[in-house]
């Protein structure tokens, strides 16, 4: 993992980091990472407007891009039961809802999250406090976009609206009278990742050729399995060996006459470039496609 400081920009820090891997013999390919974030703050409430880098083309073919906000959120209260004469028991629920919006998304991302923080009983007259204290969970959100990502490309920047909205509800058992007071503070990471890949074609084996015409391969980037169209008239048997970027095998599966094949993968895959080898048993044949997981 690398890191470099890029400098500031409109007061906030943002960083690239790249990670990568080696390929097998066929077909070299990297699958790398390049990431831009920035920290906002405020009160649990906001717009804020943010601009990122686009994605240059001359660094590498672009495969997907995630985005991502990473909210940590203080909570604090005082809850004051002044009903006359009655007790009454309060539940606090805490929400958090992330929106963000680009015009290089087709459609705005949200998030919603809901906790309940608190619950405790009070008679009349008294009262429950909390000091701003970190909630537990992050309110995190995360999209990955492997389609309609043409948009990011460029050299320029382009414009990611981001509106957290936080806000908290009482709910009482008797519906007795109570005062309550409530504040927010936030901290936000919002990051843009570009995953990419840089390729080059070496000498391939005389009994090896391009999977593209042969063979189909989707989803891709992929995540718990691979389907597999073997583009031929009739069925055959076929050995699917799915390899590690550094060439060792992961797994293997065989199917007979068949004409496609779902490979549900047996061990959870690392984010990273993988390569699907398929093996026509009849004449010994080989294709090999590539997929990234993410």
């Amino acid at each position: 993992m690398q890191k470099v400081c890029l400098g500031l920009c409109a007061g906030v820090i943002l960083h690239v980091s790249s990670m990568g891997q080696s390929a097998p013999n066929d077909r070299l390919s990297m699958l790398l990472s390049k990431t831009y974030d920035t920290l906002v703050t405020g009160n649990g409430v906001g717009d804020h407007q943010l601009n990122f880098a686009q994605w240059d083309p001359s660094q590498g073919d672009l495969v997907a891009v995630r985005i991502q906000a990473q909210a940590s959120v203080r909570y604090g209260y005082t809850l004051r039961n002044v009903a006359d004469s009655l007790s009454d028991t309060y539940t606090i629920t805490v929400g958090r809802q992330n929106t963000i919006s680009s015009p290089t998304l087709t459609t705005a991302h949200d998030s919603v999250d809901k906790d309940i923080v608190d619950s405790f009983s009070l008679e009349h007259g008294k009262w429950q406090w909390k000091d701003p204290a970190l909630l537990t969970n992050n309110y995190n959100y995360k999209d990955s976009i492997t389609d309609n990502i043409e948009s990011f490309k460029g050299t320029g920047r382009f414009l990611l609206n981001y509106s957290p909205m936080t806000w908290s509800t009482v709910n009482s058992t008797n519906n007795t009278s109570y005062h309550y007071d409530a504040t927010f503070k936030d901290s936000t990471l919002l990051s843009v990742t570009y995953f990419y890949t840089l390729t080059k074609s070496v000498a391939q084996p005389k009994t090896t050729r391009p999977g593209n015409d042969k063979l189909t391969l989707y989803p891709n980037p992929a995540q718990d399995y691979i389907q597999l169209t073997f583009n031929t008239l009739t069925g055959s048997n076929w050995q699917v060996d799915i390899l590690a970027a550094d060439g060792h095998n992961i797994q293997s599966n065989r199917f007979n006459n068949a004409t496609q094949a779902r490979v549900n993968f047996t061990t959870k895959l690392a984010a990273g470039a993988y390569f699907a080898r398929v093996t026509d048993i009849c004449t010994s044949q080989h294709y090999t496609v590539t997929f990234t997981v993410l």
